[in-house]
Parts: structure tokens; sequence; C-alpha cells
């Protein structure tokens, strides 16, 4: 067990991830609430420019990963770069949305009770 975490944490550089993945929610959470009328684009701008910093990281790595190392040594660099290509933007999406306003937040419940 042990063993296992050693290696997710050190192999698998899982403080790096998690902070990285953490951060960029944290940056969507700031950017749904800056821009309220348009989330949706300004998610996807903050999205794509992720993208080059991505591709500049992760291509050289891809391209070791894929030069015929065995897999146990492939398997954490391809991991690493996966987190980055789709964790990352996941993250800030899924942070994007949690800083939408509920559908029935306090401004329904007390519209509709205007009405009484």
């Amino acid at each position: 067990m042990i063993r296992q975490f050693h290696d997710f944490w050190v192999i698998y550089q899982a403080p790096l991830l998690i902070m990285w993945c953490l951060g960029s929610a944290q940056i969507g959470w700031i950017i749904a609430r800056v821009h309220p009328d348009c989330r949706a684009g300004m998610l996807f701008a903050c999205a794509m420019s992720q993208l080059p910093l991505a591709v500049q990281w992760g291509l050289p790595i891809w391209r070791l990963a894929n030069a015929g190392l065995p897999f146990f040594r492939s398997f954490p660099v391809m991991f690493d770069v996966g987190v980055v290509f789709v964790g990352m933007p996941l993250s800030l999406w899924l942070g994007g949305v949690s800083a939408a306003p509920s559908r029935w937040g306090p401004a329904d419940r007390s519209s509709s009770q205007q009405g009484l």
C-alpha cells in the first residue's frame, strides 16, 4: 500500500498535478464570477489559452514516451501529459460551473413569494 502511494506521489508527480488542477479550477471560478454575462465564452477562451502551454510542455514528453521505452517507464509520463491536456481544462470548467448561481437560489424564492 505504501509502495503504491509512493509511486503515485513521486513517479506520477501527484502534488504538481493536483495543484495545477486546483489552480485551474480556482481560475475558472474567478473568471465565472467576474464575467457572469458571458461565462461560457470566457471559460472557453481561458481553456484555449491553456492549450499552448500544454502543447509546449507535453509534446516533447509525449515523443519521449513513444520512443520505445518500456510500458512501466512511459505510462507515468503519458499520465502526466493526459492530466495536463484533459484534467486542467476539465478543472477549469468545473470551477466555472461551481461559480454559477444556483437555479433555486434565494433570488428565485423571493421573487416567487412576491406574487403572493
